[in-house]
């Protein structure tokens, strides 16, 4: 099958408009949402860190050949482990990274897999790193379709409202929208710094863009929307939506969209699915092999 060049970073896909919003009378200004959202993602990473989950993602390919389709599915169940990085790469705006672990294929299991996440982070060693990258790789050689995509992860799109980032992106209000019971602020971005977060493998400059939904009295995300356009006219993105697991008390990814199109006739449509989240106990740190 051929291959395209993706991203080397996460990316997704959804409209920024959509169905029209409430007016938001009496909505917090934006620069205070953006506020106590930009402080809320800094709780959610320190809470999440050595939080595992599962992951069951459903993906399917579909391509065009000639008069008929092409199409293919593949089920997937992965360990996905949020890990704070070390400060010098949290300076260039990644303050924590999620590694996956695929697990089983279609219903196969694959030996050894299970627990690899938690083993590499309880046996800590400066070699640690450089492992955990080394299962990113792994684990997408077994996406589908001709799209690269290593970091495909729930919680990539955070990294926009970190403090950090904030002031790469243009954020405008875009009214309310009810989620849940909450009147959300639906605060739309654009990136406008350059080098952008997101580069092709080519080093080029991808710009990010989308909508996230915000609950303006906590700053608390509850949904984001990430879309990004790649080379040979693919359109990317993934929808993430978050609540509350009881079980940890913590508010938490639990279903991602994901959605890679090319014109009329090839797409990958992806859903994944979290659960069993836990949380498991080290001294670990993350160090960067020199």
């Amino acid at each position: 099958m051929r291959r395209v060049m993706l991203l080397s970073l996460a990316i997704a896909f959804a409209p920024i408009g959509g169905a029209p919003r409430l007016a938001g009378a009496g909505a917090p200004p934006l620069e205070d949402v953006l506020r106590r959202a930009g402080q809320w993602v800094q709780r959610f990473a320190d809470d999440s860190v050595f939080v595992v989950a599962e992951e069951r993602y459903e993906q399917e390919y579909r391509v065009r050949e000639r008069s008929s389709w092409l199409v293919e599915h593949r089920d997937l169940v992965s360990e996905i482990v949020l890990v704070a990085t070390p400060e010098d790469e949290a300076r260039r705006g990644y303050p924590w990274v999620q590694f996956r672990d695929v697990v089983e294929v279609d219903g196969n299991p694959l030996p050894d897999h299970r627990g690899r996440l938690e083993r590499l982070f309880k046996e800590v060693s400066d070699s640690s790193y450089s492992r955990a990258r080394a299962l990113i790789e792994e684990s997408a050689r077994f996406n589908l379709g001709p799209l690269i995509r290593e970091i495909n992860v729930p919680s990539f799109a955070l990294f926009v409202l970190h403090p950090r980032n904030q002031s790469r992106f243009r954020f405008a209000s875009n009214g309310e929208d009810p989620i849940d019971g909450t009147r959300a602020t639906v605060v739309t971005y654009r990136e406008r710094e350059r080098p952008t977060m997101i580069r092709s493998l080519r080093r080029e400059d991808r710009p990010a863009r989308g909508s996230a939904w915000i609950d303006g009295a906590t700053g608390r995300v509850m949904k984001t929307v990430l879309e990004v356009d790649t080379d040979r006219h693919w359109v990317t993105g993934t929808e993430v939506t978050y609540g509350r697991d009881a079980r940890l008390d913590l508010w938490v990814p639990l279903v991602m969209h994901e959605r890679h199109q090319a014109g009329a006739d090839e797409s990958v449509d992806c859903t994944a699915r979290y659960s069993n989240y836990r949380r498991f106990d080290t001294s670990a740190r993350m160090v960067v092999p020199k």
